[in-house]
């Protein structure tokens, strides 16, 4: 019993000789000579995939060891001992989330990198505020322009006064409205032609800023856009109806002017329809000197109304067409003056424009001097 007991010993400690010189091969064969190296190596594969899975959360530049193939025996079979790292799913590794790739800039600045969104956004902030920088200086450029017309009017109506001899003190009383008492009133016509061959008159509304020479164009557009001068601007002058004639012919005689926001040219025309104004007597003439005679109107009708509504005719065919015409005059004025007018009478029409162009102010005056 002995000896088969000893035999079973040896047998088994001639496996163990043969397993432990197995295992020692493996080591030869993967470059490992000893438990040693292999728990080394063991630990620095540990180390590296912490490292990869904390890279994640501090840097992407780390990349970890490639893992060693796994080592195996003479008979094919894997070590015991050596054990594979686990590969990623994906073949080429991903960036991580908190870096952009194109900048390699952290994520703590992530939000200084414009994105799509954000670069239309920009884009149309910047669009915007071209469109609106060239929006306001066309604005600032029509604001000077229209300053400089203005301004330009004035100088040249102040220019025109001083090279033509105008009585400042010349005045216009009335008792009743048949009776008028002129003073002299002088005007060199002949000055006023060689400055301007169109002028045919020149007009004074009392207690108005409405004192200007009047010129007469081929048609009533030219004087819209151009002052005394013949000379582009948008602020006119004030010019009579080119299909009057001022000969005494006239049924209607009609002067235009504009109505600028500055109180030049018919702007103080508003002042007509102030109480203040229609109220008192001394306001209700109107001059208007003309090279052959110095005429005079008293006012009869004052109103607003509509460009529609407003009838421009200087003629009537039919008294019937007049004496419509001078009624509705009548029935519109905001003020009954109290002025008897017929169809053998002649009236003058002032028109202009008024509130942004949205109604036009009417002053009507029946001749009652030549």
């Amino acid at each position: 019993m002995k000896r088969i007991v000893d035999k079973k010993r040896v047998k088994n400690r001639k496996r163990k000789k043969k397993s432990i010189s197995t295992i020692s091969s493996n080591f030869d064969n993967s470059n490992f000579n000893d438990f040693e190296n292999f728990y080394e190596y063991k630990n620095e594969n540990i180390k590296a995939t912490s490292k990869f899975e904390n890279s994640k959360k501090i840097d992407s530049s780390y990349v970890p060891k490639r893992a060693l193939p796994r080592a195996k025996s003479k008979s094919g079979f894997s070590s015991i001992f050596n054990k594979p790292v686990r590969k990623r799913k994906n073949k080429s590794r991903q960036p991580s989330r908190n870096l952009n790739l194109k900048n390699n800039i952290p994520s703590t600045s992530r939000a200084l990198v414009p994105t799509k969104k954000k670069k239309k956004y920009i884009n149309f902030v910047l669009i915007f505020r071209i469109i609106s920088l060239i929006i306001l200086i066309i604005c600032l450029a029509n604001l000077f322009k229209w300053n400089k017309e203005n301004n330009s009017n004035k100088e040249l109506l102040s220019d025109i006064k001083s090279q033509v001899s105008l009585s400042k003190d010349s005045e216009t009383n009335f008792s009743n409205s048949e009776e008028v008492i002129e003073k002299d009133y002088s005007l060199d016509f002949a000055k006023l032609k060689e400055l301007n061959p169109d002028t045919v008159g020149w007009l004074k509304v009392n207690n108005t800023d409405v004192d200007f020479p009047v010129v007469q164009g081929k048609n009533n557009d030219y004087y819209m856009t151009h002052n005394f001068n013949k000379e582009y601007n948008s602020a006119g002058w004030i010019f009579a109806d080119y299909r009057n004639i001022f000969d005494g012919t006239d049924k209607n005689t009609i002067i235009y002017g504009h109505n600028r926001r500055d109180g030049s040219m018919f702007s103080t025309l508003n002042n007509t329809l102030d109480e203040l104004w229609y109220s008192s007597s001394d306001n209700h003439i109107i001059t208007l000197h003309t090279p052959e005679k110095n005429l005079q109107y008293q006012v009869f009708s004052v109103y607003k109304v509509n460009s529609v509504d407003f009838d421009n005719a200087t003629n009537f065919k039919l008294a019937k067409d007049y004496q419509n015409y001078i009624t509705t005059a009548l029935n519109r004025s905001i003020y009954n003056f109290n002025v008897k007018v017929t169809t053998i009478d002649k009236i003058l029409t002032l028109y202009t424009c008024a509130n942004n162009n949205q109604y036009r102010i009417i002053v009507h005056g029946k001749l009652i001097t030549e």
